[in-house]
């Protein structure tokens, strides 16, 4: 988890920096919003539905820029906020769930301009969970078992205008709290919410209708890179304490289709160590090895890519209940040619693994 806070600082005070030195004789809004949010907890597993059937709540504050440059415009035919988020979210049941604090870094394209706008928000961070589970004082949280744990979320909202500062946002979110695998049991908690907010603009000028750019980039980009991350090497003890490193290479490439769309395949090879203990441990002989392909869609925000992608294993001997997962990766452009991110692996209902990685892309 200090791999993982310290990727989000270098996400957060890098974007923040880039964006005040081009500031710099730019036309720059300063952002600054408060979100009241209600939801359900989803009830993904039988073995946790017993403690998704109260409804939760929580608040969110956001500090973000949006820069009018015809620089920033071209990156997406969009004005785009990035930011920081603050939230606070109550599970309604504090003897079991608690309530989770969060940090999270965020980019929000405005997808259509006017007196009513609507933006669409991918952002990562990370969650510090105030119950967690414990075999005698709190056997039935089986979504957390690490107080902290990975946040990744997306969301839409509609905003209104009734005064060149101040702005009504009405949203839909999705989130996902997970450790990743760090620990067990880590069933993960998803959960959608409604919120209702305020936002107030500081600096406010009237955003510009620019010619879309019809020659937006189709060309192939391809990448590849390093990720990290370890898991417990005993997973079906709770307490386990014995770890071991988790080390993959990928690849691939993806080819924007659209304004703020990609599609691409990649590849996948991880050298898993904890497996390699548990053959071990239990006098067997699978492989610790894993490869498999990937199909993705990206979402492409400017500095960020969001991209979903869909994995069949090529070769794999450790068993899981599905022949297929899941592959959640959100990266950042630190410099050109170079990103940095989080990925999270599941198998339907169930996180797996959480990891760091670096790329280059080109």
């Amino acid at each position: 988890m200090k791999s993982w806070l310290s990727v989000l600082l270098i996400f957060s005070t890098y974007n923040l920096h880039v964006s005040a030195q081009n500031s710099v004789g730019d036309s720059t809004m300063v952002s600054l919003t408060i979100q009241l949010h209600t939801g359900r907890i989803l009830p993904h597993s039988s073995s946790i539905a017993e403690l998704t059937h109260e409804r939760l709540w929580g608040v969110q504050s956001d500090i973000s820029r949006m820069r009018l440059t015809q620089a920033s415009w071209n990156t997406c035919n969009c004005y785009s906020h990035n930011g920081i988020s603050i939230s606070y979210f109550n599970f309604n049941n504090e003897q079991e769930l608690g309530a989770a604090y969060s940090l999270a870094v965020f980019a929000e394209p405005e997808l259509v301009h006017g007196r009513m706008n609507v933006g669409l928000r991918a952002g990562a961070g990370i969650s510090y969970l105030t119950r967690v589970y414990d075999p005698v004082d709190n056997p039935r949280n089986l979504f957390f078992s690490n107080p902290w744990s990975g946040l990744l979320l997306m969301q839409i909202s509609g905003r209104y205008h009734f005064d060149p500062q101040w702005v009504i946002r009405l949203a839909a979110s999705y989130h996902h709290i997970s450790n990743g695998g760090q620990k067990q049991p880590n069933k993960g908690m998803n959960f959608p919410a409604l919120s209702l907010g305020v936002e107030h603009r500081s600096g406010y000028r009237p955003l510009l209708r620019r010619t879309k750019n019809i020659s937006t980039d189709h060309a192939m980009h391809y990448y590849a890179g390093l990720s990290y991350n370890t898991r417990s090497v005993d997973e079906s003890n709770f307490s386990s304490r014995s770890r071991e490193m988790v080390i993959g290479i990928h690849a691939g490439f993806y080819r924007p289709i659209a304004r703020m769309h990609g599609v691409g395949a990649g590849i996948e090879l991880f050298h898993d160590n904890a497996l390699k203990a548990q053959a071990r441990q239990q006098s067997q002989s699978f492989d610790h090895r894993v490869a498999s392909i990937l199909v993705r869609h990206d979402f492409l925000f400017g500095r960020f890519d969001f991209s979903q992608a869909l994995g069949f294993y090529l070769y794999k001997e450790y068993s899981t209940p599905d022949r297929v997962f899941q592959r959640y990766v959100l990266q950042y452009l630190l410099v050109k040619g170079l990103q940095i991110g989080f990925s999270l692996k599941a198998h339907l209902d169930t996180a797996e693994q959480m990891d760091i990685r670096i790329g280059v892309i080109f």
